[in-house]
């Protein structure tokens, strides 16, 4: 999970969650090739992430598998090869008060 401002720019340090993925086959040494489908190992899930409160910028947008402002866990295959989720931040306004 990466979260940025709206120019891209990190605003808290991401959160990375590692799966790892075996397959099992027979390979022809001689041609390198596949003699069989290869058998993947079962999918696994990676829980879900807290959005950090970063002062000064508030949430606009959690990209995908959001749970609100947070990001819910999911369970992945050996098919999702880079699975990020990027949370979006904007800065805060500022309130100028007018006399009546």
């Amino acid at each position: 999970v990466q979260y940025v401002d709206a120019d891209g720019n990190k605003v808290s340090d991401p959160v990375e969650q590692t799966v790892n993925f075996t397959a099992q086959g027979v390979l022809d040494k001689v041609t390198g090739q596949w003699t069989t489908p290869l058998t993947w190992s079962s999918s696994q899930s990676v829980t879900g992430v807290k959005t950090p409160v970063v002062e000064g910028y508030h949430v606009v947008n959690v990209d995908r598998d959001g749970d609100g402002v947070n990001v819910k866990g999911v369970t992945l295959t050996h098919e999702n090869d880079n699975y990020t989720v990027t949370v979006s931040y904007a800065k805060n306004g500022k309130i100028v008060p007018v006399d009546p």
